[in-house]
């Protein structure tokens, strides 16, 4: 680890379902020490039914400054809830932290193909569910719709999309990862 990675400020990554941001913000964390937040599983932990959405909007707004002050560097936020719950202050620039999106807007057709190759792996939250191809068909559209509504936020509001390829997941991973340091770090990606 070096003293540049030490001083990266602490960052959210938003994106769609299995776009791959929890993957990109465990192994960010993992390789540069930084803390890891799951906006997720604090809205699940934090929020019941009883909220209004602008409370819990209020809610998720407070808690990842709360995160913010106590971990101004080294750290990384990621989760589906964040664009949703963070949307106010990422369209008033009022974010207390940079923010990069990551999605993939191509082909659905791709995009299951990608579905059905973390799948056949294992590992995919899709397994513990009984989904037929048509669930999974329509799985991919609406992650596909939500990454070029995603990517046409950043376009209008300055953010960085970053596009995730299903058929070259890995090396777009790893690529997304230097791109979000060297931003970080106010320098180019060699």
């Amino acid at each position: 680890m070096t003293d540049d990675v030490c001083t990266l400020h602490t960052f959210m990554i938003c994106g769609a379902q299995r776009s791959g941001k929890s993957l990109l913000a465990e192994s960010m964390a993992k390789e540069n020490a930084l803390q890891l937040f799951n906006m997720d599983k604090i809205r699940h932990s934090l929020f019941n039914e009883t909220l209004s959405v602008v409370d819990r909007k209020k809610l998720a707004d407070r808690k990842i400054r709360e995160i913010m002050s106590l971990h101004p560097r080294r750290a990384v936020i990621e989760g589906v809830t964040a664009y949703n719950l963070c949307r106010d202050s990422l369209e008033k620039h009022s974010f207390p932290a940079p923010v990069f999106f990551i999605g993939f807007t191509g082909d659905i057709a791709d995009k299951r193909r990608g579905i059905d190759t973390y799948r056949a792996g294992g590992k995919c939250w899709t397994l513990r569910k009984d989904m037929s191809d048509q669930m999974l068909d329509n799985l991919a559209k609406n992650q596909v719709a939500l990454s070029l509504k995603q990517r046409d936020f950043c376009l209008q509001y300055g953010y960085e999309f970053i596009e995730i390829r299903p058929a070259h997941f890995y090396f777009d991973m790893h690529d997304a990862a230097r791109k979000i340091v060297a931003s970080l770090r106010g320098s180019e990606v060699i």
